[in-house]
């Protein structure tokens, strides 16, 4: 079962992400809107023609292989259970995790709710509540045309949607990222080809002229600091701060209580000796 938020796992330098979130955005910008299959040493290479350090964004990848390695360590620690949920968030392709008011049983603690939170299951019909009260939900075959088979939903209790939700969004920051700059490179690119009217007529023949190529257009965005996202970047710290801190305090508790459990059974050896 998760415990709230503590421990020092919750230590995240806020200056330090930042600069590891603006490296980050920019490293996947280049990756999706320049160089599709590009060799890396060509991402460098636009890194330090910009003066830019491609070495901040990977704060922001040890941040995640943390989160992986504290998930692990709770299956060390017994905690299979809430390994496994967690490991299934983390595979989850989007973060549309629906909150029912169906009977159902907690994933994380094992208890019966009201109020559950689907993190596994395909319920994108007008079935799915049905199917979500018999803890089921129906899953294609990876092979083309084979019918589809039932297994069992995976339900968690609302009160930890903070944390599924935040989980989520740290190990999927390359995806999110990737979608958010594409569509910034789009507006901007849109913005471009209209060019700066004004009221009295068309744009000035003799004004600076539209990028054309996709790190011409990147170039503009960094010009223009519209690549970065400070809200986006904030949303990030947050998640990283609520999961790890959650994660640590976990971890704590569970070492906390095996060693009471140690004592408690050290403390009793002493106290029967053998009576003769």
């Amino acid at each position: 079962m998760l415990a709230g938020d503590a421990g020092k796992m919750s230590e995240v330098c806020s200056k330090r992400f930042a600069r590891g979130m603006r490296a980050f955005t920019l490293l996947q910008a280049h990756k999706h809107a320049v160089m599709e299959n590009s060799a890396h040493r060509n991402t460098a290479r636009f890194f330090a023609l910009r003066g830019l350090d491609i070495a901040s964004a990977a704060y922001i990848t040890a941040l995640q292989a943390q989160i992986g390695d504290a998930i692990r360590h709770l299956g060390l620690c017994g905690q299979t259970r809430v390994m496994h949920v967690c490991e299934v968030i983390c595979r989850q392709p989007h973060d549309r995790f629906e909150t029912l008011h169906v009977w159902a049983t907690c994933a994380l603690s094992g208890r019966s709710t009201n109020a559950a939170l689907c993190v596994s299951g395909w319920r994108d019909d007008e079935r799915g509540e049905a199917r979500a009260r018999r803890g089921e939900h129906e899953d294609a075959l990876a092979s083309p045309g084979c019918a589809l088979v039932h297994q069992p939903a995976l339900f968690v209790d609302a009160a930890f949607a903070p944390f599924v939700r935040a989980l989520w969004l740290c190990t999927h920051v390359a995806q999110v990222e990737a979608v958010r700059v594409l569509a910034r490179c789009a507006a901007r690119a849109a913005a471009d080809a209209d060019g700066p009217a004004d009221a009295d007529g068309p744009a000035d023949a003799d004004g600076p002229a539209a990028p054309t190529t996709m790190a011409g257009l990147l170039d503009s965005l960094l010009e223009r600091d519209e690549l970065h996202d400070a809200a986006a970047t904030a949303a990030y710290e947050r998640a990283f701060r609520h999961v790890r801190g959650t994660l640590a305090a976990t971890a704590a508790a569970l070492d906390a209580g095996a060693d009471a459990g140690a004592d408690a059974a050290d403390a009793g050896g002493r106290e029967s000796p053998a009576a003769h």
